[in-house]
């Protein structure tokens, strides 16, 4: 018997639906020469090692093999091409990377005990990222902070609390509302934790009497405050819904008419359609903030916060006040956690708050350029030995001299303000320990443009400097030095790329916080972080229940934040995906008896190894136990499934809103629920038929797109090739691309991408022409 041929497909043309008229076999070399039009595939110039084989053994190679086409996904790389190490290539003339190409890959980064013959540990695949300029960096700041004050105050998308603001905390209550109290909302239900209230009693009164209506405060004219119910002549008719209530010409309108003085309530005593609270609850005859009564602590530290940050913020730590500005509630000095927020920190106001203010990106705020000064390493380290009593009594002087320049160096002395928590001067492992556990200090040194020298430059001197400190340990030092002489390359750069700094003396800016400064500079696109809504979700499945597109929504309400599904473009992507999987009636099908024959053969039959096998295996397909025999024959030992015998292939066949399939899907699926969502309530590894209703079939759904990349894939962009992206990660071998792209034409209106300000989308704003 013939052995089958290993290989790689050669096609006619660049698709997989091309013919084949060759095969490449494993080991053999190509030249590419031209690529197709979406990149992933490529002409073959040469063939550089092997022979191509025939598509069927015994037959003779197709002559147009030689020229034809293969996917450059499924190349490997030529390994036997050496590689030019220890070089700098300064690039003449210098080339434009896009944004969002790839332009590398994660390196392994080893430590001592990484390198022993038995690693405890695996590889850590790091990227070292450094973004320096020369000497114009204060000057060029300067300028651009002159050029903000001229921009608008929508310019100013950024809340700066600086380390002496005080926080604002809420003032004890003064009012005491029974229960079951009627309370109406006055000018509306603002967004926020309190509203203000009046008491209010239900009336039933004639539409016409009511005067004009404005939907954002839902009140009349006349003071009312219509609760949502439409009601006919008698007052047992009633209904919320519209149509119904024109058909039935309802001319009355259930109201509250409020009276007594304007109070402040948290927003749950509001209780359903303003019942008010369940049991007497505590309420303010002012508003709970005021900044003339900041009772909080110091913010600790300096924090920049952008605005889109602000508004994602949960409901509780957002408020809006008597003159409708805004407040939130921001975290303590130490931590992130919820602990934290709560005992540290506080209120603060968007304006008319001491140390609070709106500034733009240009503004460079919370950033402050330190220079080391002239200190070397041979300094930090006497620093550190006389620290530590092993300096002897010969040294003690000069070591002395060198933890004194240490010790006034700019740089150093603004580090020990933010970590050296009891100021003794000394930095001990616990202060170190707690300071590397604080996101907030992280993102105050993130602001601190280092001035030092290079690693990359400077002389071998400074380290030769550090023998005599060394004693048993010199040899080793010596090793150490041989590998950090390898590293420098400032001399091959420098006077050979056009505008490089001359010097290694240069300017450090931390590349995190630079980009996040003027990341999404228009301030945050209000659709972005909005809820969906069932309006939305109707032009998306048109055929669907209210009681179903209420459902969704909910549970994409619950849990979009979760998985990072946060901009219109994601939103549309997900949607558009869902669409195709589920229909237009959102029905979270399973291959089983929801399928008709046709179909159920259809799908099986990719996994078969022909169609007539999968006809053969469902003899009668609308019988569930054949559905089963089928699927565990067509799915056994894939995607993580076992045998036939394992009844794997039916119990983890497509399920859900995006057809999850495989027992290894339905487990990577699994654990990134639990990680990015772990009280969802959902484990489709116990019950594999939760992912069958709206909550499951939802909520896997997004883990499958997070476990997937898929967040990332759609902020590509928006163009069909994109949609075809997404859609080969989902489903890569369906028939129904141009229906995806259909789905997202519609997806794309519903969550108005066109009007969409998301910096992932249209990026920030330009530079001061002065500074550039």
């Amino acid at each position: 018997m013939t052995e089958p041929i290993v290989g790689l497909n050669i096609r006619r043309e660049a698709s997989s639906r091309s013919a084949k008229v060759g095969i490449l076999p494993r080991g053999a070399r190509i030249e590419v020469g031209e690529r197709s039009a979406d990149k992933k595939w490529g002409r073959i110039s040469k063939v550089i090692e092997g022979q191509i084989a025939p598509v069927r053994a015994g037959t003779p190679v197709d002559p147009a093999a030689s020229t034809g086409w293969v996917f450059l996904g499924e190349l490997d790389p030529d390994t036997n091409t050496e590689p030019e190490l220890d070089t700098v290539a300064a690039v003449k003339p210098p080339r434009a990377i896009q944004a969002g190409k790839q332009i590398g890959y994660l390196g392994e980064y080893q430590r001592y005990e990484d390198a022993k013959p038995v690693p405890e540990r695996g590889k850590r695949p790091l990227l070292h990222v450094e973004v320096f300029s020369g000497d114009d960096v204060p000057a060029f700041i300067e300028r651009s902070r002159t050029y903000a004050k001229t921009l608008p105050e929508t310019a100013r998308t950024l809340l700066l609390v600086e380390s002496a603001a005080k926080f604002v905390q809420p003032a004890a209550p003064d009012v005491t509302i029974p229960a079951g109290s009627r309370l109406a909302p006055v000018g509306g239900a603002a967004a926020g934790r309190w509203v203000k209230v009046r008491r209010s009693e239900v009336r039933i009164a004639e539409r016409s009497t009511l005067g004009t209506f404005t939907s954002a405060t839902n009140t009349y004219s006349s003071g009312a405050v219509w609760t949502g119910w439409y009601v006919g002549a008698r007052d047992d008719q009633r209904t919320r819904n519209e149509g119904e209530a024109e058909r039935g010409n309802y001319r009355r309108r259930e109201v509250m008419m409020p009276s007594g003085p304007e109070l402040w309530v948290e927003r749950g005593a509001l209780g359903e359609g303003g019942a008010g609270p369940a049991a007497d609850a505590s309420g303010w005859s002012a508003f709970p903030l005021q900044v003339a009564n900041p009772a909080g602590p110091e913010a600790g530290f300096t924090r920049v916060v952008p605005k889109a940050e602000l508004e994602a913020l949960p409901a509780e730590d957002k408020a809006v006040d008597h003159e409708g500005k805004k407040w939130w509630r921001l975290d303590g000095v130490g931590a992130g956690g919820a602990a934290a927020r709560r005992s540290s920190g506080g209120w603060v106001r968007e304006t008319g708050h001491d140390k609070v203010s709106w500034q733009s990106p240009w503004a460079w705020p919370g950033f402050e350029c330190v220079s080391e000064g002239e200190v070397r390493p041979v300094d930090l380290m006497a620093r550190d030995l006389l620290r530590d009593g092993a300096a002897t009594l010969r040294e003690e002087g000069d070591f002395t001299a060198r933890a004194d320049k240490a010790e006034g160096s700019a740089l150093v002395t603004k580090i020990y303000e933010q970590i050296d928590e009891n100021r003794d001067g000394n930095l001990d492992a616990q202060e170190l320990k707690t300071a590397m556990r604080q996101p907030l200090l992280a993102r105050a040194l993130a602001r601190i443009v280092a001035h030092y020298e290079s690693e990359w430059g400077g002389e071998m001197t400074k380290w030769n400097e550090l023998d005599p400190l060394m004693l048993e340990g010199l040899p080793e030092w010596q090793v150490e030095k041989q590998r950090i002489d390898k590293l420098r390359w400032w001399t091959e750069v420098a006077g050979k790329v056009e505008g490089f700094p001359a010097s290694p003396m240069v300017h450090h800016i931390h590349p995190i916080a630079l980009v996040a400064n003027f990341l999404g500079t228009g301030g945050g696109c209000p659709n972005c972080e909005a809820e969906i809504t069932a309006e939305a979700l109707k032009q998306i499945f048109p055929s669907a229940t209210d009681a179903r597109i209420d459902e969704v929504k909910a549970v994409f309400n619950e849990a979009f934040k979760k998985f990072d599904i946060v901009t219109c473009r994601r939103k549309a992507h997900f949607f558009a995906q869902v669409r195709e999987e589920v229909g237009a009636s959102v029905r979270a099908l399973a291959e089983s008896l929801d399928y008709p024959p046709e179909r159920l053969i259809s799908t099986f039959s990719y996994f078969a190894r022909n169609r007539a096998e999968a006809q053969q295996l469902g003899r009668t397909p609308g019988h569930p136990a054949e559905q089963q025999a089928i699927a565990n024959r067509a799915y056994a030992n894939r995607n993580g499934n076992g045998n036939i015998a394992s009844g794997d292939g039916w119990r983890y066949r497509g399920k859900g809103y995006l057809q999850l399939t495989g027992r290894g899907n339905f487990q990577s699926v699994q654990t990134e629920m639990d990680r990015k969502f772990p009280g969802s309530g959902v484990d489709i590894m116990a019950d594999g038929d939760q992912i069958l209703g709206p909550r499951g079939g939802m909520i896997s759904a997004m883990g499958f797109w997070t476990s997937n990349g898929l967040n990332e894939v759609a902020d590509r962009g928006e163009a069909d090739a994109n949609v075809n992206a997404v859609t080969e990660v989902v489903n890569r071998h369906t028939h129904s691309y141009a229906q995806r792209r259909g789905h997202f034409g519609v997806t794309k209106v519903a969550f108005k991408l066109s009007e969409c300000t998301d910096g992932r989308r249209s990026g920030g704003g330009a530079a001061p022409a002065a500074a550039r």
